[in-house]
């Protein structure tokens, strides 16, 4: 395997390959992309909210 490969399996590399990624879509591929993130997030919080899990309030920092 190529040394340089490695970098990607650390934290530090996935996270820079991961920017690297989104940095070359397009604006509205961008927008396509967050909005997805925000159904995923939305899903999982209706889920602990059904499981009765705490939910992590983001605007105010506290959980509910």
């Amino acid at each position: 395997m190529n040394p340089s490969a490695w970098k990607s399996v650390t934290w530090d590399g996935n996270r820079a390959a991961q920017h690297q990624e989104f940095r070359c879509l397009s604006f509205r591929e961008k927008l396509l992309e967050i909005e997805r993130m925000e159904e995923v997030a939305e899903f999982f919080e209706a889920r602990r909210l059904e499981l009765g899990l705490p939910v992590r309030d983001t605007e105010e920092g506290a959980q509910r």
